[in-house]
């Protein structure tokens, strides 16, 4: 079985700065897992090269047995970076649409896809509105759901939470 993710050595420099230093890890099966460290630790220097946004000095990363750069990984990785954006004066529900399209969806299934997840996020009130109308929240909770879009197999969340409220119960 080929692992979801395996890291082999895995080293970033930055001139004389060195972010990431002999990184190995395998997922083999799905799993939540979390990257715990203090700022400037590396975390997302590795989400970078885990999407292909960064080349490592050293080591090599295997996602189902692809390069992170591999057209082979669409719909299959999901990944939100910390400050993903949106554009501005289309709609959420436009963009989200847009997106499950790119995962390779029908109109149909997009559609469905987006209403589910937005209804499992319990608040699709600004679905129609564009992202500059949104709270730093809302935006949050955006990229979640594009993030899920697709039933991926592999979805790297850098920062999830930053920014959400806390879930209070009524009681």
């Amino acid at each position: 079985m080929t692992a979801l993710l395996e890291i082999i050595g895995l080293g970033k420099r930055y001139g004389a700065t060195e972010a990431l230093a002999n990184i190995n890890l395998k997922l083999e099966k799905p799993a939540a897992i979390g990257l715990v460290g203090k700022n400037g630790a590396g975390k997302t220097t590795l989400l970078s090269i885990l999407s292909g946004a960064l080349r490592p000095n050293t080591g090599s990363v295997s996602i189902m047995g692809e390069t992170p750069e591999s057209i082979a990984t669409t719909g299959k990785l999901n990944i939100l970076p910390q400050d993903a954006t949106f554009k501005k004066g289309i709609s959420v529900n436009k963009q989200l649409l847009l997106f499950a399209r790119l995962q390779g969806m029908s109109k149909t299934e997009a559609r469905q896809a987006v209403l589910e997840l937005l209804s499992e996020l319990g608040d699709a009130s600004f679905a129609n509105k564009p992202p500059e109308n949104l709270s730093y929240g809302q935006r949050k909770r955006l990229g979640i759901v594009q993030a899920f879009l697709g039933k991926p197999q592999l979805v790297i969340l850098d920062e999830p939470t930053a920014g959400l409220d806390p879930v209070v119960a009524n009681g």
